[in-house]
Protein backbone atom coordinates (compact mmCIF):
# COMPACT_ATOMS: atom_id res chain seq x y z
CA UNK A 1 0.00 0.00 0.00
CA UNK A 2 0.51 3.44 0.26
CA UNK A 3 2.77 5.61 -2.57
CA UNK A 4 5.21 8.53 -3.06
CA UNK A 5 5.32 11.45 -5.26
CA UNK A 6 8.02 12.10 -7.35
CA UNK A 7 9.30 15.45 -9.01
CA UNK A 8 12.04 16.52 -10.34
CA UNK A 9 13.83 19.64 -12.06
CA UNK A 10 13.03 18.65 -15.81
CA UNK A 11 8.80 19.20 -14.46
CA UNK A 12 8.33 15.78 -14.05
CA UNK A 13 5.71 14.93 -11.85
CA UNK A 14 4.05 11.42 -10.80
CA UNK A 15 2.58 9.76 -8.05
CA UNK A 16 3.92 6.04 -7.89
CA UNK A 17 1.60 3.60 -6.27
CA UNK A 18 1.89 -0.53 -5.86
CA UNK A 19 3.24 -2.32 -8.69
CA UNK A 20 4.39 0.20 -10.46
CA UNK A 21 7.84 0.83 -11.41
CA UNK A 22 9.63 4.32 -12.39
CA UNK A 23 12.57 4.55 -14.07
CA UNK A 24 14.47 8.13 -14.04
CA UNK A 25 18.04 8.90 -16.03
CA UNK A 26 19.90 11.73 -14.51
CA UNK A 27 21.86 12.34 -17.62
CA UNK A 28 23.88 15.51 -17.77
CA UNK A 29 22.39 16.45 -13.81
CA UNK A 30 18.67 16.72 -12.34
CA UNK A 31 17.85 16.94 -8.86
CA UNK A 32 15.03 15.01 -8.04
CA UNK A 33 12.84 14.49 -4.78
CA UNK A 34 10.20 11.18 -3.66
CA UNK A 35 7.51 12.07 -0.91
CA UNK A 36 5.19 10.05 1.07
CA UNK A 37 2.78 12.43 1.26
CA UNK A 38 -0.01 10.17 2.82
CA UNK A 39 -0.04 8.61 6.13
CA UNK A 40 0.25 4.96 5.01
CA UNK A 41 3.98 3.24 5.01
CA UNK A 42 5.62 3.07 1.85
CA UNK A 43 8.11 0.50 1.05
CA UNK A 44 10.07 0.73 -2.18
CA UNK A 45 13.42 0.49 -3.82
CA UNK A 46 16.02 3.23 -5.51
CA UNK A 47 18.45 1.42 -7.23
CA UNK A 48 21.15 3.11 -9.18
CA UNK A 49 22.70 2.07 -12.34
CA UNK A 50 25.58 3.06 -14.18
CA UNK A 51 24.39 4.11 -17.56
CA UNK A 52 26.00 2.91 -20.94
CA UNK A 53 25.87 6.04 -22.43
CA UNK A 54 26.90 9.24 -20.24
CA UNK A 55 25.33 12.76 -20.09
CA UNK A 56 22.47 12.09 -22.17
CA UNK A 57 19.17 14.39 -21.48
CA UNK A 58 17.27 13.43 -18.38
CA UNK A 59 14.46 11.49 -19.06
CA UNK A 60 11.31 9.42 -17.07
CA UNK A 61 9.40 6.50 -17.50
CA UNK A 62 6.67 5.11 -15.22
CA UNK A 63 4.76 2.32 -16.01
CA UNK A 64 1.90 -0.11 -14.28
CA UNK A 65 2.74 -4.06 -13.87
CA UNK A 66 0.05 -6.52 -12.39
CA UNK A 67 0.60 -8.57 -9.28
CA UNK A 68 -0.58 -11.96 -11.00
CA UNK A 69 1.76 -10.68 -13.31
CA UNK A 70 4.96 -11.74 -11.17
CA UNK A 71 2.93 -14.69 -9.08
CA UNK A 72 5.30 -17.54 -9.71
CA UNK A 73 7.45 -16.08 -12.27
CA UNK A 74 10.27 -13.54 -12.51
CA UNK A 75 9.09 -10.80 -13.98
CA UNK A 76 10.81 -8.34 -15.92
CA UNK A 77 10.12 -4.67 -14.52
CA UNK A 78 13.08 -2.46 -16.32
CA UNK A 79 15.78 -3.46 -18.29
CA UNK A 80 18.65 -2.59 -21.05
CA UNK A 81 18.04 -5.48 -23.02
CA UNK A 82 14.91 -7.46 -22.68
CA UNK A 83 11.70 -5.80 -24.71
CA UNK A 84 9.09 -7.56 -22.27
CA UNK A 85 10.39 -5.27 -19.47
CA UNK A 86 7.77 -2.31 -17.89
CA UNK A 87 10.66 0.02 -18.57
CA UNK A 88 13.57 0.71 -20.57
CA UNK A 89 16.41 1.74 -19.50
CA UNK A 90 20.02 2.53 -21.13
CA UNK A 91 22.26 0.12 -18.33
CA UNK A 92 23.54 -3.52 -18.79
CA UNK A 93 20.79 -4.59 -16.46
CA UNK A 94 17.61 -6.19 -15.79
CA UNK A 95 15.39 -6.13 -12.74
CA UNK A 96 12.95 -8.75 -12.47
CA UNK A 97 9.87 -8.81 -9.61
CA UNK A 98 8.27 -12.26 -8.37
CA UNK A 99 5.99 -12.74 -5.32
CA UNK A 100 6.42 -16.84 -5.03
CA UNK A 101 3.94 -19.26 -3.18
CA UNK A 102 5.18 -21.72 -0.93
CA UNK A 103 6.49 -24.64 -2.42
CA UNK A 104 6.67 -22.75 -6.05
CA UNK A 105 9.91 -22.98 -8.08
CA UNK A 106 11.49 -20.80 -10.92
CA UNK A 107 14.87 -20.83 -12.97
CA UNK A 108 16.78 -18.12 -13.69
CA UNK A 109 19.18 -18.37 -16.50
CA UNK A 110 21.12 -15.27 -17.25
CA UNK A 111 22.29 -14.44 -20.92
CA UNK A 112 25.91 -14.60 -20.18
CA UNK A 113 27.50 -15.70 -16.66
CA UNK A 114 28.06 -11.98 -14.41
CA UNK A 115 26.38 -10.57 -11.41
CA UNK A 116 22.95 -11.76 -10.15
CA UNK A 117 22.05 -9.63 -6.68
CA UNK A 118 18.41 -10.92 -4.65
CA UNK A 119 16.88 -9.18 -2.47
CA UNK A 120 14.23 -10.99 -0.28
CA UNK A 121 11.78 -8.52 0.84
CA UNK A 122 9.68 -11.18 2.99
CA UNK A 123 9.48 -14.72 3.09
CA UNK A 124 11.86 -17.74 2.80
CA UNK A 125 13.81 -19.37 -0.15
CA UNK A 126 16.46 -22.11 -0.99
CA UNK A 127 18.39 -20.60 -4.26
CA UNK A 128 20.67 -23.07 -5.42
CA UNK A 129 20.51 -25.47 -2.17
CA UNK A 130 21.27 -22.32 0.00
CA UNK A 131 18.66 -20.93 2.48
CA UNK A 132 17.63 -17.00 2.45
CA UNK A 133 14.85 -15.59 5.06
CA UNK A 134 13.39 -12.21 4.20
CA UNK A 135 15.58 -9.11 4.14
CA UNK A 136 18.24 -11.20 2.96
CA UNK A 137 20.19 -10.21 -0.29
CA UNK A 138 23.06 -12.67 -1.92
CA UNK A 139 25.19 -11.23 -4.37
CA UNK A 140 25.83 -14.08 -6.85
CA UNK A 141 28.72 -14.43 -9.28
CA UNK A 142 29.36 -16.60 -12.58
CA UNK A 143 26.13 -18.82 -11.55
CA UNK A 144 24.68 -19.11 -14.77
CA UNK A 145 21.63 -21.05 -13.85
CA UNK A 146 19.54 -20.44 -10.19
CA UNK A 147 17.06 -22.44 -9.37
CA UNK A 148 15.01 -20.27 -6.31
CA UNK A 149 12.37 -22.32 -4.25
CA UNK A 150 9.52 -20.91 -1.99
CA UNK A 151 10.00 -22.41 1.01
CA UNK A 152 7.14 -20.20 2.40
CA UNK A 153 5.26 -16.98 0.30
CA UNK A 154 7.46 -14.96 -0.78
CA UNK A 155 8.18 -11.77 -2.49
CA UNK A 156 12.04 -11.34 -3.96
CA UNK A 157 13.71 -8.48 -6.36
CA UNK A 158 16.28 -10.18 -8.55
CA UNK A 159 18.80 -7.60 -10.71
CA UNK A 160 20.83 -9.72 -13.44
CA UNK A 161 23.86 -7.85 -14.59
CA UNK A 162 26.14 -9.76 -17.38
CA UNK A 163 29.18 -8.03 -17.15
CA UNK A 164 33.07 -8.86 -18.12
CA UNK A 165 34.07 -7.26 -14.95
CA UNK A 166 32.26 -9.31 -11.90
CA UNK A 167 34.49 -7.84 -9.31
CA UNK A 168 32.15 -4.56 -8.85
CA UNK A 169 29.33 -6.04 -7.54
Amino acid sequence: GGSITHTDSTGESAVIGPNEVQRMSAGWGVRHSEVNSGEEPVHYYQIWFYPRTPCLKPSYAHSRFDRLDCENRLLPIASGSSEKAAVKMDAEATMFMSHLTKNNEVTHESESPGRVLIYLASGKLEINGNELRTKDQVRIINEPTLDIKALEDSELVLIDMPSKDTMSL
